[in-house]
């Protein structure tokens, strides 16, 4: 009995040392070290939102930051959502509405950039001193704050008065900058990557896009350069060229992402104010002029000017409709946005839906020729019905020439003076193909691939129209039965 009591009292005594250690030593040496970070901070602590910034180097015109409320409009979504409970309605529409924006209005009015600023703020915010160099103000002059190199000033939501920090000169090891926190009587180090992080540019806040547009705004395009002329209209989610022809709406939401997602890269001159301006980086004779139809009855202009060579990188000028802005693009912007109606069109050869196939004939020149059927998800030999083991190659084959587009030309036709360069009239390959849905069966021939260019021409008619396509697909064509009956 004497030992299960003095068993008890020194695991009560264990107890009591673990809880100690964990309360003194870890417990709250873990809040020291929090108090410790919270006092380190360069502003304090504050869950509170900056809403302005100021950033000012010397002398220049302060570069101004402003949230503002973006105005509210129910958009037909949030009109569906009327007739849904509130909380899933509440849910999808604070998925889709942004609340603010970031305009910049000094020394430039324009858009700024939200996510670039909000992490500028994460990083104010976050920023931390090194240590106290004096605790008066008597020596502003000596270290460089009685005129400071660069100074910020933010404000709080619903606050008129400013916070910030003026910064000085470097320390003599280069390592630390000298700054005075606005409304306190010292003078503090932090470290030059801290100050570094705060320097920020008017390029480094505002919004960098090109086209400050959404790809639904869009919903007509023209384009005029050196390559070719067109207009596209869009009707539904599909676009369609003046003539009627069908574009391939994945290329044009390419072209106009290009200008969406692209950012110029410099700013030449913010605001052109005449013709000379223009003339003077190629602008008055465009090698592009692209111009969106937007949905609310505005538009928007590109206007792509000369080229010039910087470190043996190629950019090019440019200016656009909504505020006279000279800038430089990259060169891949411009050979995404430098396409032909060649280019956009929808080169797609056949309409018709994959799943619809339920049988496929091979034949080759002096090589295969067999018949699978679809029973289910599953291909099996016409004749003796057994499984295809690798019946993924039959449904690759399908897909690749079903969705096959043809490329570099227009087609050709029986008689033209190309025709007879294709080699279709000794087409090595022959696909039949059979629909579920009673359609006329179609037969597809094609010559070899060309090992260089990974090319081949093809035909759904028997050789009176060729195309041009990418010979990808044949990679699946069997060797012979027995390969699609073998496990991988």
């Amino acid at each position: 009995m004497k030992g299960f009591r003095k068993s008890i009292i020194l695991i009560v005594i264990l107890a009591v040392a673990i809880g100690g250690y964990w309360y003194f030593e870890v417990k709250k040496k873990k809040e020291k070290e929090e108090i410790e970070k919270k006092e380190a901070l360069l502003f304090g602590e504050s869950d509170k939102d900056i809403v302005k910034l100021e950033l000012k180097y010397g002398k220049d015109e302060p570069i101004i930051a402003v949230r503002e409320e973006i105005e509210e409009v129910k958009t037909e979504k949030e009109e569906s959502n009327e007739n849904k409970n509130e909380e899933e309605a509440s849910e999808e529409s604070n998925k889709e509405k942004e609340k603010y924006r970031w305009k910049i209005i000094s020394p430039v009015e324009t858009a700024g950039d939200k996510d670039a600023i909000l992490l500028y703020i994460d990083k104010i915010k976050q920023s931390s001193r090194e240590e106290v160099v004096r605790k008066d103000l008597e020596k502003l002059e000596e270290y460089g704050l009685k005129e400071p190199n660069f100074s910020l000033r933010f404000y709080y939501e619903g606050e008129d008065k400013p916070h910030g920090v003026d910064f000085g000169i470097e320390s003599l090891d280069r390592k630390r900058v000298f700054v005075r926190v606005l409304g306190e009587n010292k003078i503090y180090s932090i470290l030059k990557t801290t100050a570094s992080g705060l320097e920020k540019t008017l390029y480094d806040l505002r919004d960098k896009r090109i086209c400050p547009y959404e790809k639904d705004d869009i919903v007509g395009i023209g384009m005029i350069s050196g390559l070719d002329m067109y207009h596209l209209e869009k009707k539904g989610d599909e676009w369609y060229f003046s003539d009627g022809v069908k574009a391939s709406t994945t290329r044009v939401n390419i072209l106009t992402g290009a200008l969406r997602w692209g950012s110029f890269v410099e700013v030449v001159e913010e605001k052109a104010k005449d013709l000379k301006e223009f003339a003077k980086y190629g602008l008055d004779k465009p090698r592009i002029l692209l111009s969106f139809k937007l949905k609310d009855g505005g538009s928007y202009t590109f206007i792509l000017g000369n080229s010039v060579k910087e470190g043996g990188v190629e950019f090019y000028y440019a200016t656009r409709s909504t505020d006279n802005m000279i800038f430089k693009v990259k060169n891949s912007t411009v050979s995404s946005i430098a396409k032909t109606k060649f280019d956009l069109k929808d080169r797609h050869i056949f309409d018709i839906a994959q799943n619809l196939v339920n049988e496929v004939t091979l034949e080759e020149k002096d090589g295969i020729n067999f018949t699978v059927v679809k029973e289910g998800e599953t291909w099996k030999f016409k004749d003796n019905m057994k499984t295809l083991k690798k019946d993924y190659k039959i449904d690759n084959l399908v897909r690749g020439i079903l969705t096959a587009e043809y490329e570099k030309f227009e087609p050709i036709k029986k008689g033209d003076e190309k025709w007879k360069e294709t080699g279709i009239d000794k087409a090595k390959y022959r696909v039949t193909f059979g629909f579920e849905d009673g359609r006329e069966p179609l037969t597809v021939i094609f010559t070899e691939k060309d090992e260089e260019t990974n090319r081949l021409y093809l035909s759904p008619d028997e050789g009176e129209t060729v195309y041009y396509v990418a010979g990808y697909f044949i990679y699946n064509w069997p060797e012979s039965r027995e390969e699609l009956l073998k496990e991988d």
